[in-house]
């Protein structure tokens, strides 16, 4: 039998509609975010180095673009 992995090329225009403070889970560092477009609302987290980006670049009441970078087929 074979397994085949497909990761669809894939983008979401969406608006942040909150963005947590740090928040520390054992030794991580967590942020995360919630974003919604006219189909529903989805929560975006980070950890670490992720969430040091998302900070950076995620602001409340943004819109932004979130897609994926290549199609692959294993």
């Amino acid at each position: 039998m074979r397994i085949f992995y497909f990761l669809i090329r894939f983008e979401i225009r969406c608006k942040v509609i909150s963005v947590s403070n740090v928040r520390y889970f054992r030794l991580n560092k967590v942020v995360d975010a919630v974003v919604c477009d006219n189909s529903g609302e989805i929560k975006v987290v980070g950890f670490n180095n992720q969430a040091d980006r998302l900070l950076e670049y995620i602001k409340f009441n943004q819109v932004i673009i979130i897609q994926t970078k290549a199609k692959y087929l294993i």
